[in-house]
C-alpha cells in the first residue's frame, strides 16, 4: 500500500495497483525487510477423535434463511464427530443460549443421550453465562473453536454448507 501511494503522487497508469503489488511480492529486499504483522503461528492442536458415537458433537447456526410459514429463519445444526450424523433444528435468529439448549434436548439428547463435549464457534449464544451454566449442570465440556480455523469444527461448517445448498434448491 505504501509503494502504491508513493507512486500515486507522481504517476498513473492502468493497473498500477496490481503492478505495485506484484513488484513488492517479487522483490526479495521488500520481502526480507518487511516486518510481519501476523501473530506467530503455533502448531495445530487437533481435537481428539471420539471413541463412540455421540460422545462429542459440533454445533453451528445457519442464519439469513428465508422465513418459513412457521416463522423460522435460522437453523441449528448438530453434527456427531464420530458418525457424522446430523440433526437440524429450526429456530429464529433472536434465539438465546437457553433456546439452543432446549433444541439440543429436543433434537439430540432424547435420541442419543448426554454427550461428553460440544464444539461450537464463539457465537454470543454459546459464550454467555446461561450456556456455561447449562454445561456446568450437565457435567459436559464446551470447547470453543478458534477464529479463522475452520478445521476445529469443520464438520459443522461443511454441514452448514450442505444444508444451505439443499434449502436453497428447495426454496
Amino acid at each position: 500500500a505504501k509503494t502504491y501511494h508513493s507512486l500515486c503522487r507522481w504517476f498513473y497508469w492502468p493497473g498500477m495497483y496490481t503492478d505495485a503489488v506484484a513488484y513488492v511480492e517479487a522483490c526479495p529486499y521488500c520481502q526480507v525487510n518487511k516486518a510481519s504483522t501476523q501473530a506467530p503461528i503455533g502448531l495445530a492442536q487437533p481435537m481428539p477423535i471420539p471413541e463412540a458415537p455421540w460422545q462429542q458433537l459440533t454445533l453451528d447456526l445457519v442464519t439469513s434463511l428465508p422465513r418459513s410459514q412457521s416463522g423460522y429463519d435460522t437453523a441449528v445444526i448438530f453434527v456427531d464427530k464420530f458418525s457424522k450424523m446430523v440433526h437440524i433444528a429450526p429456530t429464529v435468529l433472536e434465539c438465546t443460549g437457553a433456546d439452543v439448549a432446549r433444541l439440543y434436548i429436543d433434537y439430540v439428547f432424547k435420541h442419543h443421550g448426554l454427550v461428553e463435549s460440544m464444539v461450537s464457534d464463539r457465537d454470543p449464544r454459546f459464550t454467555g453465562a446461561v450456556w456455561s451454566h447449562i454445561h456446568r449442570l450437565l457435567g459436559t465440556t464446551l470447547k470453543m473453536s478458534t477464529a479463522h480455523h475452520p478445521q476445529t469444527d469443520g464438520q459443522s461448517e461443511r454441514a452448514v454448507r450442505t444444508v444451505t445448498e439443499m434449502l436453497r434448491s428447495y426454496a
